[in-house]
């Protein structure tokens, strides 16, 4: 870790990004000795790129630039230890909830120019719609199995498929095999009365 602040002050103005934060600085109070020494290491490299470096702006005043950013992202923010979301460390959090049913749609839309398929507008509109909780990665995952299912498809064929596309057959039994992310964990027991 330090290898890599290293390089980013050398390097600054410079940015490092850390994927699944909550992994590498839990709260403290939940890790073990391992857990705690790395956080209190993060926590120091971070103190330290508060430094600043000095320019000369016009008329002679001097302005104080940030040289190294340190940008976070996780699933579980209440995860990370406390310590570093004080100001000064991590200043700013953003939420980035699941995308809309339009949102899913253009996602989608994305996705499946990687792959042949015959699917309107209207047809992926319509996977939009019923892809509640599906963020960015389950409809790459979507599209993906839709694409299996269309391989499936020709293979059973025996030969008739000459230019296999993926069709809103084939993506309705990608959505029986693609769950959502966002709401995977949730269970809903309805009791029988």
């Amino acid at each position: 870790m330090r290898n890599i602040f290293t390089a980013a002050a050398r390097a600054a103005p410079s940015l490092i990004f850390i994927d699944e934060l909550d992994g590498l600085a839990p709260r403290r109070e939940d890790g073990g000795d391992v857990e705690v020494r790395l956080v209190a290491t993060l926590l120091a490299l971070m103190d330290g790129v508060g430094l600043t470096q000095s320019s000369a702006a016009a008329g002679g005043a001097a302005q104080s630039s940030p040289r190294v950013f340190v940008l976070g992202a996780t699933n579980r923010v209440n995860a990370v230890d406390s310590a570093l979301r004080r100001p000064g460390r991590f200043d700013v959090e953003l939420f980035v909830g699941i995308p809309s049913a339009a949102a899913r749609c253009d996602i989608l839309a994305a996705c499946l120019r990687r792959y042949p398929h015959a699917l309107s507008r209207a047809e992926m509109d319509a996977v939009g719609d019923v892809t509640h909780g599906f963020v960015g990665a389950d409809l790459a995952s979507l599209c993906q199995e839709a694409a299996l299912a269309c391989v499936r498809r020709c293979v059973a064929a025996a030969g008739l498929c000459t230019q296999p596309r993926i069709t809103n057959d084939d993506m309705r039994v990608a959505l029986n095999h693609v769950q959502p992310s966002a709401i995977r964990e949730i269970r809903v027991e309805v009791p029988t009365v």
